[in-house]
């Protein structure tokens, strides 16, 4: 763990931390309306699952259904391309702000702390949520229930996550900036 950690401390140098923060400022901003311009009528009037905080496997039952078989075609590719690079960029961009932010010798002594907001942001939750849903929308109309179930709970914690990361990176940014400025308000 202490050899990865060091190896993700050396990759977190301002210019690879300014092509983190291009890459996702850039990749919303054209990725996500090339999607909405494939995505079928039926998500943009039912909606994307992966914006809501939470759902009932019965609420993605009934999205599913109200898809059709077009829509569920186009939410299975989107998870199976887009939302496998998005979390990547995601994780790459806080992974960076969070090594610039946290003092050095933080890092060094809690290495494992130090990464969990990396981990968890991009990471797990928001990918496994994709994979409940892309196997239930693949399956239907059959049943998945474990995916159904497992669906909205992992949705929610890739929103609480997030938000945990998006706030640890900013009271990081701000102690940086602080000790920049040498203390001084």
């Amino acid at each position: 763990m202490v050899r990865l950690s060091q190896w993700i401390d050396g990759l977190a140098t301002g210019r690879a931390s300014l092509v983190a923060l291009v890459l996702f400022l850039l990749f919303p901003g054209l990725g996500l309306p090339a999607q909405a311009a494939r995505a079928p009528e039926a998500v943009i009037q039912v909606g994307v699952l992966g914006l809501r905080l939470f759902y009932t496997a019965d609420e993605l039952y009934l999205m599913a259904e109200a898809y059709g078989e077009e829509a569920r075609r186009a939410y299975i590719t989107a998870r199976l391309t887009f939302d496998v690079i998005w979390p990547l960029v995601y994780a790459f961009f806080l992974g960076h702000g969070h090594q610039l932010g946290v003092p050095a010798g933080l890092r060094a002594r809690k290495q494992l702390a130090a990464r969990q907001p990396d981990a968890c942001s991009g990471g797990q939750p928001g990918p496994a949520g994709n994979a409940c849903t892309t196997w239930v929308m693949a399956r239907h109309p059959s049943p998945a229930p474990l995916a159904a179930t497992a669906a909205g709970g992992f949705t929610l914690a890739k929103w609480l996550f997030a938000g945990l990361s998006f706030a640890a990176l900013l009271c990081g940014l701000a102690v940086a900036v602080r000790r920049e400025g040498g203390g001084r308000a």
